[in-house]
């Protein structure tokens, strides 16, 4: 299920960055950015949609190895993305 999730992301975030962003941090700092960075160029917002979704899926796959995460990865506002998929 989790690599249909991430397929489904990696389309969307090619197609519109700014609905990938939305689905992994929700409406928040990270979304408005990458409206913001998608308007400016298209090119930046999707570095950005593939920063947050990589943080994302590393962050996730730290917690379930039992990692801890200490530090916050930079340009990323999102508690949910910091944590790797925690509320």
């Amino acid at each position: 299920m989790e690599v249909c999730f991430f397929i489904f992301l990696v389309i969307f975030a090619v197609i519109f960055p700014p609905f990938a962003v939305l689905m992994i941090a929700g409406c928040g700092p990270d979304f408005l950015i990458n409206i913001i960075l998608t308007l400016l160029g298209y090119f930046p917002g999707h570095l950005h949609a593939f920063y947050i979704i990589g943080a994302y899926y590393y962050r996730q796959d730290q917690r379930l190895n039992g990692m801890y995460i200490t530090s916050d990865a930079p340009g990323i506002f999102s508690r949910r993305v910091q944590r790797g998929g925690l509320p």
